[in-house]
């Protein structure tokens, strides 16, 4: 017996299964089976190692800080050299605890562009503005890699009995995105959280795990960015998305937040190297007073709204609590 030929339109839908179906089955396999290998052959890739490694090392309130007396003559280049003192500082002598006589002193803390990345430790501009004011003392307290939160406890830990006039703050809006996260580049760091009206520090003793294999996690840390590649990722990132109306609007006003800032700082600094190069004629100071003086107060209340606005935990208590009123005269 022979089965009754199938009819017609079963025929014809089976000819566009045929025809459509399986390309687009067999373009489905290959675009797969192409974002797999590339996602295998990018983690199999080492990721680059941290420049800060070499020159710090685990601390179970800060996360990592600098070593003592730690000295490469060629860190970042050749002839580009790194030294700390007894102390951990950046700095070629150790500070004592009282201010040398007839000098004055500046503490400067920020992360690595304080620390002076990529040059050495005649030119970083802490020790730049030692060398511009006479009888200027300096600390660099800048750490590679630190938010907000680090500075500030380094600053209270090691450097609040020291004797100073003033402390140099320098950041940048990623230190305090930093200071909301329990983690940088997969090495653990403290937290600070706002409890009534005190500040408290946790996850201490910072986890030490990254730090006796710090090869496994600064891999973990650089490749967990690939998983978004996924498309089933981004899938549900779009859905999520769809559904809760999150968006990067946030980090964009915070950026654009600090864009008075830059623009301020490059009004001043101008302003003060015109008045220079034309020889500091007293006729001028009036007006380089009067711009610097706006400039800054321009400065101070972008930071203002930034800061009590901010959102990291325990940060915007901090950062509301230490505004000053300014008073001119």
């Amino acid at each position: 017996m022979t089965s009754p030929p199938l009819p017609r339109w079963k025929r014809l839908l089976f000819g566009v299964v045929c025809l459509v179906g399986l390309p687009l089955l067999l373009l489905v396999v290959l675009e797969g089976g192409s974002s797999l290998l590339l996602l295998v052959a990018d983690l199999y890739r080492a990721p680059p190692q941290l420049t800060e490694r070499p020159h710090t090392q685990y601390d179970t309130l800060l996360g990592w800080v600098n070593r003592p007396d730690f000295y490469d003559h060629d860190l970042y280049a050749p002839g580009v050299y790194l030294r700390t003192n007894s102390q951990g500082f950046r700095n070629d002598h150790a500070i004592t605890p009282r201010v040398p006589p007839g000098r004055a002193r500046a503490i400067c803390s920020g992360d690595s562009f304080t620390l002076g990345y990529g040059v050495d430790n005649d030119h970083t501009w802490c020790a730049l503005l030692e060398h511009r004011i006479h009888g200027l003392e300096t600390v660099n307290m800048g750490q590679g890699g630190y938010g907000a939160d680090q500075a500030y406890l380094w600053y209270k830990r090691d450097a609040e009995h020291l004797d100073h006039d003033v402390q140099i703050f320098a950041v940048i809006l990623e230190d305090f995105r930093r200071a909301a996260r329990r983690s940088f580049q997969g090495f653990g760091k403290p937290v600070l959280r706002a409890v009534g009206d005190s500040l408290v520090v946790d996850n201490v003793p910072v986890p030490r795990w990254p730090y006796r294999m710090p090869r496994l996690a600064a891999y973990l840390a650089a490749k967990r960015p690939l998983l978004a590649r996924l498309q089933i990722v981004q899938l549900e990132q779009g859905v999520r998305r769809r559904f809760t109306g999150s968006s990067v609007k946030a980090a964009e006003e915070g950026d654009s937040a600090m864009w008075p800032v830059a623009d301020r700082m490059y009004l001043a600094t101008a302003v003060m190297r015109r008045w220079e190069a034309e020889g500091c004629r007293k006729e001028d100071l009036p007006l380089a007073r009067y711009c610097l003086e706006t400039a800054f107060l321009n400065i101070q209340t972008a930071f203002d709204g930034l800061f009590y606005n901010f959102k990291g935990p325990g940060m915007s208590w901090f950062f509301r609590a230490s505004r000053r009123p300014t008073h001119s005269t």
